[in-house]
């Protein structure tokens, strides 16, 4: 992934893959960037950015995928903290604990780091941080330990249920904050699309980013069934979008054109550029 967003209360920010990581801050109470910087954890590295989530304290949490590392930095651009393997370590595998290219991320309600990852299928590819990077635990797929995830790449967490992306397996699993498992959900069976790779449960329903037969936006209702209306309208709107977010008046801010514009939707008045 080239860009990644997060939000917490009235900031939105994004990291954008630019050479090095550029980080912007955005109040959504006043529509203004209020902060902006580069990060690089270290002189000439490049930060593979694969998923950002925002603390209650204002940290963040970034997952460099091609260095198997979560970088954890506050809001002026300062490494605190990294989960993760040394650099002079070999490349981890399919083991707890590790976060083997770590993608999307998420916090909970107990502000607990749910990590996305692997470059292949993996038992380990959902587990739980603490927030201060301490290995928690480690989700099993369909709630079977032997069951392997496909490459988990998005997350969200919403109303106490945690969201998956699964690309290669064209499915949606769900669990609970405690890691029970909920359900799953094949996005193709439902709406003959696949590759789902980022998703924003709403209000009214779930909007999820899907790579085949064309990278899109689905809307499903809160029964998993497609909406098409807004489909309609939305169809071949996009042009590489990378990463979507729910607001709390029931739109959606999606990541365009390879992380280079933010643009939001409206379900009834439809779409506009943020920025």
């Amino acid at each position: 992934m080239l860009a990644a967003m997060a939000k917490r209360r009235n900031l939105l920010v994004l990291a954008r893959t630019r050479g090095t990581v550029k980080i912007q801050v955005l109040d959504l109470s006043r529509m203004e960037w209020v902060r902006e910087f580069d990060f690089c954890p270290e002189p000439g590295a490049d930060v593979d950015v694969g998923g950002l989530a925002m603390g209650e304290d204002g940290r963040l949490f970034l997952s460099d995928t091609g260095a198997c590392t979560i970088w954890i930095l506050n809001l002026f651009g300062r490494t605190i903290g990294r989960i993760g393997l040394p650099k002079s370590a070999s490349t981890p595998r399919d083991r707890r604990g590790i976060p083997a290219f770590p993608k999307g991320l998420a916090l909970d309600s107990e502000e607990r780091l749910w990590v996305a990852c692997g470059d292949q299928d993996q038992v380990h590819g959902l587990q739980i941080f603490s927030g201060a990077g301490r290995f928690e635990a480690s989700v099993a797929s369909l709630g079977i330990r032997t069951e392997v995830f496909a490459r988990p790449e998005g997350i969200r967490i919403h109303e106490g249920r945690v969201w998956i992306t699964e690309p290669f397996a064209d499915r949606l699993q769900v669990f609970r904050e405690d890691g029970s498992f909920v359900a799953s959900y094949d996005v193709e069976d439902r709406a003959g699309v696949g590759r789902p790779f980022a998703i924003a449960p709403f209000e009214g329903g779930h909007a999820v980013l899907v790579r085949e037969p064309e990278e899109t936006l689905v809307l499903f209702d809160r029964e998993m069934r497609p909406r098409k209306d807004v489909l309609q309208r939305t169809t071949a709107a996009w042009e590489g979008p990378v990463d979507l977010m729910n607001l709390e008046d029931g739109s959606l801010v999606i990541l365009d054109e390879l992380g280079e514009r933010l643009r939001r939707l409206d379900l009834e008045s439809g779409l506009e550029d943020w920025a």
